[in-house]
């Protein structure tokens, strides 16, 4: 049994070093969007720090400790936001060959909210990402950040067993930084 896991673990390992694998991170990304389920729900999201794994193939895995959401035009009494600190993401770039644009379907699960460890949220969907041509600055290229002027996303959300469609616009957090402060 134990030959069995080592030849799949090493099979799984050869077939990693195969593909090139690019990592990134970001300090995380805000967008605005809605959420149409019996109501339609205006909805802000913010993840807090991103790391991604890019493959030459176009296979796109991301991680995220710290996900913010909250359903603005609800009352606070109604639950309305959500924290989750586990939040994993896979997808496939069509795009993979130009730098500027990324167009991924994907898969995003949410686990590990404050308000319990039953709370969670799965996403799927279709995303186009912007990039700006250059890094912010050369040390951000140095660093593997890049800059990310826009993020659209929309399709199906299931959270705590309630379905629903979603559609978010949004930016680099990087990016709205600068746009407040400047450059």
């Amino acid at each position: 049994m134990k030959k069995k896991c080592l030849l799949i673990l090493f099979l799984c390992f050869i077939n990693l070093t195969v593909h090139a694998f690019e990592f990134r991170w970001g300090l995380g990304c805000v967008s605005i969007g809605g959420e149409i389920n019996r109501e339609i729900n205006a909805i802000f999201d913010a993840k807090i720090v991103d790391f991604a794994l890019e493959a030459d193939n176009g296979i796109y895995l991301y991680y995220s400790p710290f996900n913010y959401t909250c359903q603005i035009n609800k009352d606070s009494e109604n639950n309305n936001h959500r924290e989750y600190f586990l939040n994993l993401g896979l997808g496939y770039d069509f795009f993979r060959f130009n730098k500027q644009i990324e167009l991924l379907p994907f898969l995003e699960a949410h686990y590990l909210a404050l308000e319990g460890i039953e709370k969670y949220k799965f996403e799927s969907g279709i995303c186009l990402k912007i990039f700006s041509r250059s890094s912010f600055s050369e040390s951000a290229e140095l660093y593997k950040m890049k800059g990310e002027i826009l993020n659209i996303k929309s399709g199906f959300s299931f959270q705590d067993e309630t379905p629903s469609f979603y559609f978010s616009i949004g930016t680099d957090l990087l990016n709205l930084l600068m746009m407040m402060w400047g450059s």
